[in-house]
């Protein structure tokens, strides 16, 4: 009987302890019709949500150089899901994303370069911005 009681103690415990842990991350998944690179980053045509409307992100190059802590990660896949890019928020604010891309450059999902003198003020902004 005491060690029922100990084992149902001991859940408890645990139980309060990982409602404490609680994350406060939240992701979306949007799909990408489009990449474009240029020399200052990534334009990236995605549909939005629940919308036949596409939306464009600026993702500076800045943004995915810096190793392990950099803001954004590019992902080289050969898989028919890709492309697509996953957003993450922490306590509602940005966090970073994850662009997972076709590894094959000729792949319909890429686009021809950009002419970074036409897009380079777009590429300069701090944080990113979505439509959903």
């Amino acid at each position: 009987m005491r060690k029922i009681a100990l084992v149902l103690v001991l859940l408890t415990v645990l139980g309060v302890f990982a409602s404490a842990q609680e994350s406060h991350m939240y992701v979306r998944t949007v799909y990408v019709e489009r990449i474009y690179s240029s020399t200052e980053g990534y334009r990236v045509d995605y549909r939005r949500s629940n919308s036949i409307y596409m939306a464009t992100a600026y993702l500076p190059i800045e943004w995915f150089q810096g190793g392990p802590g950099a803001v954004a990660r590019i992902v080289y896949a050969d898989d028919r899901a890709a492309p697509f890019m996953n957003v993450y928020w922490l306590d509602g604010e940005f966090h970073h994303l994850v662009l997972v891309v076709q590894r094959n450059r000729a792949h319909i999902s890429w686009g021809n370069h950009l002419d970074a003198d036409l897009y380079a003020s777009r590429f300069e902004s701090a944080e990113p911005v979505f439509e959903f």
